[in-house]
């Protein structure tokens, strides 16, 4: 059983025991609030990114645990060509696995005359770009690169070149939870799931809850935790 079918299924048995009837349309948009809030603690506040240390004050590189809290949303970008100076941080295979970027944890180019030797990139602010652009004496150059933003998850870098490359470290956005129940005469139907699920089973206790509550009701009845519980061991 996958971690989103015993998701599903550990939510349908609450919802069995308390007597609820929740449709699977209604069960899914619990299920993705659950993931973007789940999601939202474990990156951190966003008001604490910023350009050039785009990562939170208490980050996910910081501890083992955090790192592996958000390992299932790490994707490496690798040697994507670009030209004309501006990087935009794409990958057709996240697209095409219903994935969004959220945020760009580091960037680093490469040039022609060394294509396997790759730069970090330090993204600045507007006006620390155009100071360091013009810097006679430690103007960039290939070794030690600037950046700045331009649009969504775009960056202008210098020094430019017409051909060269780039790889990046991001973190994506939990794909959306998708999928149809099929009546088999059962509680618990059928779960034909119809997408990719980002969680790993970790997080499962902390999505059921979440999904519970966005359902409109609570597992604080011990009467009604220990029943799912019985008939959840049942079924799984």
């Amino acid at each position: 059983m996958t971690v989103l079918e015993r998701l599903i299924t550990t939510v349908l048995t609450y919802l069995n025991a308390a007597g609820y009837y929740k449709s699977a349309e209604e069960i899914q948009n619990a299920i993705n609030v659950a993931q973007l809030d789940l999601y939202k603690r474990l990156r951190g506040n966003m008001a604490q990114y910023a350009p050039g240390r785009p990562l939170a004050a208490v980050n996910p590189d910081q501890t083992t645990v955090s790192t592996d809290a958000l390992a299932e949303l790490y994707y490496p970008i690798e040697s994507l060509p670009f030209g004309g100076g501006q990087v935009t941080v794409f990958s057709a295979s996240l697209a095409q696995n219903s994935k969004a970027i959220d945020i760009v944890l580091s960037l680093e180019v490469s040039y022609n005359n060394a294509p396997t030797q790759f730069y970090p990139v330090n993204i600045v602010p507007n006006n620390q770009y155009l100071m360091l652009k013009n810097n006679p004496v430690v103007p960039p150059i290939e070794s030690r690169p600037i950046g700045r933003s331009i649009a969504l998850l775009t960056y202008e870098v210098l020094p430019i070149v017409n051909a060269n490359t780039f790889r990046a470290q991001v973190i994506t956005l939990p794909s959306p939870a998708q999928f149809t129940f099929v009546d088999n005469g059962n509680p618990i139907p059928t779960i034909v799931a119809a997408g990719p699920f980002s969680w790993t089973e970790d997080k499962l206790d902390n999505l059921v809850y979440g999904t519970v509550a966005n359902l409109g009701f609570n597992l604080s009845n011990g009467v009604l935790v220990q029943s799912g519980n019985g008939m959840n061991d049942k079924i799984l």
